[in-house]
């Protein structure tokens, strides 16, 4: 196995958290999931379970997205390097980036169902309407 150097690591952070910043909100999806996290390269989305250690979990999806050609053990042994060898503000930093996206992207969810439910509710109005023989005025 590859043995990192800090040089390297500071790589692989800023190429995690570039990645976070720069896609649109609707790359991280947070849900209840069986597994901490799952890289979605067809849909080109990164899945992350909220209830679990988002920090690691979300390193270890960005590094898998980054680096598909490595093996579990190597995402593995460079998540670990990365939590091991990021300061706080490093941390801080990822995880601002990573709650905007979390905030945005759950937003958007949300207004999506509110439209989903106020669309239905319009079909529903509109087929009583036509039912009863009345006339909108």
């Amino acid at each position: 196995m590859k043995i990192f150097k800090k040089k390297q690591i500071a790589t692989i952070y800023s190429r995690c958290l570039n990645l976070v910043r720069r896609k649109p909100a609707e790359f991280v999806l947070f849900k209840k999931l069986r597994c901490y996290g799952i890289c979605d390269y067809e849909n080109d989305v990164l899945e992350i379970d909220h209830r679990k250690d988002m920090l690691r979990t979300a390193y270890h999806e960005c590094v898998h997205y980054l680096y598909p050609d490595w093996s579990e053990t190597q995402v593995l042994y460079a998540e670990s390097r990365l939590i091991n060898n990021t300061t706080i503000l490093e941390n801080a930093r990822f995880l601002k980036h990573l709650s905007i996206k979390l905030y945005k992207s759950a937003l958007q969810q949300s207004l999506k169902m509110h439209r989903k439910k106020r669309a239905k509710r319009s079909t529903k109005n509109e087929t009583r309407n036509s039912r009863s023989g009345r006339k909108r005025r």
